[in-house]
C-alpha cells in the first residue's frame, strides 16, 4: 500500500510504543530497572506501530497486553534518529486511538538511537518475571550477557536446544533421586 508522510505528526507530538516483558525485548540492570532493547524498534514489514499520546491513554494502550510496558518518544526524535529513511503516517487499516505507522527501513544504528531516546511512561513498566529453570543452566555454565552488569542475567543468545536439554537432564536427575529414595508402602 502506498504511504504518504503526515507533516502534522512532527515536532513534540508524543508517541507511545508497547514493550513486551520478554528477555529479547526488555533488559534489566543490576538495580532492577528495565531498559527496552533496540529489538523493539524493528518491524519485519518496515511499518513500526505506534500511537499518538494525545489521542489515547496509557491504559488503553496496555489493555489486552498484560505485563507489557509502555515507552514514549517524540516524532521529532524519530525523524532525527532515522533521517529521510522513514515517513510517519496514519494507519489506514486501524485509525483508532491515534494509531500511526513509522514506515521505512530503520537501521540498527537508528534503532539504537530510538532505544536511547525512549523513556518509560510513568508507572508503565513491564512485569519482570522470575528466570525460567532453563536460564539457570546458562548461569551454571557462566554464559552471561556481555555488558549487562548483572551477574544473574542469562545470555539470551544461549541456544534454546541447550536450555531445554539442560532442564530435561536436571529433571531426570531429580526424578532418579526420588525413585531411589522411594520406599513402597507396607501392605
Amino acid at each position: 500500500m502506498d504511504r504518504h508522510d503526515d507533516p502534522a505528526i512532527d515536532g513534540e507530538v508524543l508517541l507511545y510504543r508497547r514493550i513486551p516483558p520478554w528477555p529479547d525485548n526488555t533488559q534489566w540492570d543490576a538495580q532492577g530497572k528495565p531498559k527496552p532493547s533496540a529489538f523493539n524498534f524493528k518491524d519485519k514489514d518496515d511499518e513500526l506501530s505506534v500511537h499518538i499520546a494525545a489521542e489515547t491513554t496509557p491504559d488503553k494502550m496496555l489493555l489486552g497486553h498484560p505485563d507489557f510496558g509502555l515507552v514514549q518518544f517524540t516524532a521529532r526524535q524519530i525523524r532525527e534518529c532515522c533521517g529521510n529513511s522513514v515517513i510517519i503516517c496514519r494507519c489506514p487499516d486501524d485509525p483508532t486511538d491515534g494509531h500511526v505507522l513509522i514506515c521505512g527501513k530503520i537501521t540498527g544504528g537508528a534503532r539504537k538511537k530510538i532505544q536511547q531516546a525512549a523513556r518509560w511512561v510513568e508507572d508503565k513498566y513491564p512485569t519482570r518475571h522470575p528466570t525460567f529453570p532453563a536460564d539457570t543452566a546458562a548461569n551454571d555454565r557462566n554464559e552471561m550477557s556481555p555488558g549487562m552488569g548483572d551477574a544473574k542475567a542469562p545470555n539470551p543468545n544461549v541456544n534454546i536446544v541447550g536450555k531445554i536439554t539442560s532442564v530435561l537432564r536436571r529433571g531426570l536427575k531429580n526424578l532418579t533421586g526420588w525413585f531411589r529414595a522411594w520406599k513402597p508402602p507396607n501392605n
